[in-house]
Order: C-alpha cells, then structure tokens, then sequence
C-alpha cells in the first residue's frame, strides 16, 4: 500500500482546480495539469483526498443541489402522469388485448421482470445453466470400475474374417520381348 498524501488545508490553487472540475466535468483530470501546471500524479492525490472531495461535494451541491431536485421531482411527476392514463386506458371498455398486452410488456421489463435486453437492444445471451445430476454410490463405483479396468480387445478385432491374404504374383518367364505384366489385387486405395 502506497504513502497517503492529504492537504492540510483548501488552498487558491484547490479552488481553481474545483472551478474548472465543475465547469468541465466531461473532461478528464489529466488534462487539468497543464492548466495548472502540476504533475498528474498531484492531481490524482489532491482529487481523492478527502478534504478535497468533501469541498467539491459541499460546491457541488450549492451549484446543482436546486436543478436537481427540480429535475427529480418533475420526472416523478411525469412518470405518475403517465402510468394514470395507461391505467384508465387499460379500464376503459374499449381497451384490447394488444393494448394491453404492450402496457404490461413495457412496464414489466421497466420494472426488471422478463429478458434483459442487449447492448444493442437485442436479445441478451441467456445466462448460464447449472445442472445437477445425482447418482447413487454404488452405480457411481461400478462406473469407475468399469472405466479403470484393464480392456480386453475383442476376438473379432483380431481375426480376419475379409478372405485369405493376397499371395505374392509368381514370377513370370519372360517370353521373346521382356515380361509379361501380371495383374495384383490390391486392397484398399493407395
């Protein structure tokens, strides 16, 4: 485990560090230190000292605090609003089935029942199956016993039963010009 650096205190240079973390917050840390002109390393010491973090935080709040509560309480509302008209449409009369059968579709996967979907909103590779087989002890032994004993091979696999071997062609007298060819039988492709 490395040494632990902490500040003692927030000084300018941390406060300007924080200005532009928080009005860039796409942006990686290690394009922080040219701007400021330290090392890499300092700002990753600095940023996750947690004198630092809590004033970021605390900043933080002051400046976003308000837009998200906005923000939070007005998607609430959205979504009550909603899921009150999908569910007077779904009492109304004259709702079908495929209307229905949508609504649970959508708000059962919303709600994380049924296939999870993949990266690219396809279907997601079915997860893994585990299974269990049990077999009783004694059937497992005599299978054990069966693998490990020596094998005999079979008396068919020793015998030949495809006719007597070929026998080697007689030699042939050569008759005026050399001699005459003798046709072999041969077994198998060569």
């Amino acid at each position: 485990m490395g040494i632990r650096w902490e500040p003692q205190k927030i000084n300018h240079l941390h406060e300007q560090m924080m200005d532009w973390m928080l009005a860039n917050p796409q942006r990686p840390l290690k394009e922080m230190a040219p701007v400021f002109n330290v090392s890499v390393p300092f700002i990753y010491m600095l940023v996750n000292s947690a004198l630092f973090q809590q004033e970021l935080n605390r900043r933080h709040a002051e400046l976003w605090g308000e837009i998200r509560v906005e923000l939070k309480d007005k998607l609430q509302a959205a979504a009550h609003a909603s899921l009150d008209k999908v569910l007077d449409a779904l009492q109304a009369p004259e709702c079908t089935s495929d209307f229905a059968l949508s609504a649970m579709d959508k708000v059962t996967s919303k709600l994380g029942y049924g296939p999870a979907r993949g990266a690219a909103g396809g279907q997601a590779p079915a997860p893994p199956v585990q299974v269990n087989v049990t077999i009783n002890r004694g059937l497992l032994a005599q299978a054990r016993a069966a693998m490990e004993a020596p094998r005999a091979a079979p008396a068919s696999a020793l015998e030949h039963d495809r006719g007597p071997c070929p026998r080697e062609p007689e030699p042939v007298q050569s008759v005026g010009r050399g001699p005459v060819p003798v046709p072999v039988p041969v077994r198998g492709n060569l």
